[in-house]
C-alpha cells in the first residue's frame, strides 16, 4: 500500500502516492460489497445476543391542542435466561421523566416490564424528539420518542409567554385588554373590564377557574391577596402597582369589597389557635 511508501524524497513518495490512486479506488470498489457485509453481520451479531427486547424502539406522539404532557408507554421483555438488572435510565433531558417499576429495577427472564415516559409540553409546538437511553452491564438501549405539537393560535401563544411572566397580560398588545380598560374605574366596572374578560370568557382557558366555584375560603384577604401579587405559578398576575401591575391601593380595595359580596365563601375561614403560653 502506498501508505507504507515513507522512504525516498518528498517528490518521489507524492508521484508513487498519485499512481496508486486508481489502484486503491478499483481495491475499494471491489471490497465495498464486503465491506457493507460486514457492517450488516455486525449489527445482526449484536442483535442476536440481545437480552432486553422493546415494543419499539422508537414511538410517535401527536398532541391535541391545550396539552402539558405527552405519555408514552414501552414495554420491555427479557429475552435471556438469567434476571437483567437495569442499572441507570437517562432521559435526554429535565423535561422528560421515564417511571420504571422498581429500584432496582430487575426484569425476570421472559418477564415484560412496562416503563412509562412522560414529556412536558408546555411552551413547545412544532416537531422534536426526547431520547432514554436504558443501560445494564452489557448493553445500552437507546429509545427515542418524537412528538408534534400543534402551533397554537394567537391568543395560545399569548398564554404561552404569560406562563412565562405573568405580567405579560400588562405589556405589549395584551395591553389594550387587560390594562387599559381600568384606568379611572373601580369596584364592578372594574371588575367587568379585567377580571370577567379572563374568568366569565365564553372561551374561559382550563386554568382560569370559574371564581363562583372556588375550593377554598374567600374571605376580603383571600381577595386582597390575590389580586395584589398574584398566583405564581398560575396565570394570575399581580395587579398592584407594586408588584407590577396597573392597579392603585384604592382600585384594590374596591375589587376587593366587590369580589366579596359577589362571590361569598362556599366554604368557612380555616381560624389558626394562637401558641399556648
Amino acid at each position: 500500500m502506498f501508505l507504507l511508501r515513507t522512504v525516498g524524497s518528498t517528490d518521489s513518495w507524492c508521484l508513487s502516492m498519485f499512481s496508486e490512486f486508481p489502484k486503491l479506488n478499483f481495491r475499494f470498489v471491489r471490497l465495498g460489497p464486503f465491506l457493507i457485509a460486514g457492517l450488516i453481520f455486525l449489527s445482526s451479531f449484536n442483535s442476536l445476543f440481545a437480552q432486553l427486547q422493546w415494543d419499539s424502539l422508537t414511538k410517535k406522539y401527536e398532541a391535541k391542542p391545550g396539552e402539558t404532557n405527552a405519555v408514552v408507554m414501552f414495554h420491555v421483555t427479557n429475552i435471556s435466561n438469567v434476571p437483567i438488572v437495569v442499572e441507570a435510565v437517562r432521559p435526554s433531558c429535565h423535561c422528560t421523566v421515564a417511571k420504571v417499576p422498581a429500584q432496582p429495577w430487575r426484569i425476570g427472564p421472559g418477564e415484560v416490564n412496562p416503563m412509562e415516559v412522560t414529556i412536558e409540553l408546555t411552551l413547545k409546538w412544532g416537531a422534536f424528539s426526547k431520547t432514554i437511553s436504558v443501560e445494564t452491564k452489557n448493553e445500552t438501549n437507546l429509545l427515542t420518542v418524537i412528538v408534534t405539537v400543534p402551533e397554537p393560535d394567537a391568543r395560545g401563544k399569548n398564554r404561552v409567554v404569560a406562563f412565562t411572566d405573568r405580567q405579560a397580560v400588562f405589556k405589549g398588545d395584551c395591553a389594550s385588554c387587560h390594562l387599559k380598560p381600568a384606568i379611572g374605574k373601580t369596584g364592578e366596572d372594574l371588575y367587568r373590564s379585567i377580571c370577567a374578560i379572563c374568568h366569565e370568557a365564553e372561551r374561559r382557558a382550563e386554568m382560569v377557574p370559574d371564581l363562583a366555584q372556588l375550593k377554598v375560603p374567600t374571605d376580603s384577604k383571600f381577595w386582597e391577596q390575590s389580586l395584589r401579587i398574584g398566583k405564581p405559578g398560575t396565570l394570575m398576575p399581580a395587579f398592584s402597582k407594586p408588584f407590577g401591575g396597573p392597579l392603585t391601593r384604592d382600585q384594590i380595595q374596591s375589587l376587593v369589597f366587590y369580589l366579596t359580596g359577589r362571590f361569598p365563601s362556599r366554604f368557612p375561614a380555616v381560624s389558626i389557635p394562637s401558641p399556648a403560653r
